[in-house]
């Protein structure tokens, strides 16, 4: 299932976090990796391929031989933003635990084909994608790593650059998917057990002054409604889950694996 919230009549740009999240209905779609959202659709991933639907949840285009042309080889796609009318997908290829080729592959958005691709840097310590997010109002695009939680890391959306590395204090466990929201970091973790009843949660950081750490907080658990009805859920959903609902709430405004279905919400203000 695709997880997405919306508030009508407000613009995907202006974002804020909310505090109100209310079920609204549930659309099946294909993928279980991430999901985006502009003002007419949404963008959802498999491993292995890219999926546009309407806001009526019907299947508008497909793009299921999505690494052709990288210039890296790739097997995987993780979580995915959409900005100003492109695709942003975290793609490497993930073998034995481990990812190598990483980049952020660039969509067109409304053909899902290929575009160009923003380069990975070795040196930056990073060894995974999984969660992808762009930073509306710093220009940036961030990856966190799956493999070695203890970083996220910034590159320049319009030079691909490599800009820095956050360290994130304490660290996340078995990070998924990430959403930037006016500076801020929405993070979600694979950190429960459902064997135990035990949920997964997410988490929220502060990148705003440009330091070298942020301190991680939590901001909500994965037990409680509309959340707990579509567990276990797949964190690349679950920032922009939130995200779509919460600005709902406030003044307005991706991600999860496990139950991929979209979620559709409806939000009073706050």
């Amino acid at each position: 299932m695709l997880a997405s919230l919306l508030a009508a009549g407000m613009p995907l740009g202006a974002q804020n976090l909310g505090s109100e999240y209310r079920l609204k209905r549930v659309i099946p779609v294909e993928g279980r990796q991430g999901v985006a959202a502009d003002s007419n659709f949404y963008y959802v991933s498999g491993s292995t391929a890219l999926y546009k639907y309407d806001k009526q949840g019907r299947l508008a285009a497909k793009n299921e031989r999505p690494f052709e042309g990288l210039p890296l080889a790739a097997n995987h796609i993780g979580d995915i933003d959409v900005w100003d009318g492109e695709i942003y997908a975290g793609i490497e290829t993930f073998d034995d635990g481990r990812g190598e080729n990483i980049q952020v592959a660039v969509y067109d958005a409304n053909t899902l084909e290929w575009k160009r691709s923003i380069d990975w840097e070795p040196s930056s310590g990073q060894v995974e994608v999984c969660g992808l997010a762009v930073d509306r109002d710093g220009d940036m695009v961030w990856m966190a790593d799956w493999v070695d939680g203890r970083y996220v890391y910034g590159y320049n959306r319009k030079t691909g650059r490599y800009v820095r590395k956050v360290h994130l204090r304490p660290v996340p466990q078995w990070q998924q998917g990430i959403f930037m929201v006016g500076g801020r970091m929405l993070i979600s973790a694979d950190d429960g057990d459902a064997d135990l009843d035990e949920p997964d949660n997410l988490y929220v950081a502060d990148l705003r002054d440009g330091k070298s750490y942020a301190t991680v907080l939590p901001f909500r658990s994965m037990a409680v409604a509309p959340f707990s009805r579509f567990m276990p859920l797949s964190s690349a959903f679950l920032p922009y889950l939130l995200l779509m609902a919460s600005a709902a709430c406030c003044s307005f405004r991706s991600r999860s694996s496990a139950a991929c279905s979209a979620l559709l919400r409806s939000c009073s203000a706050a």
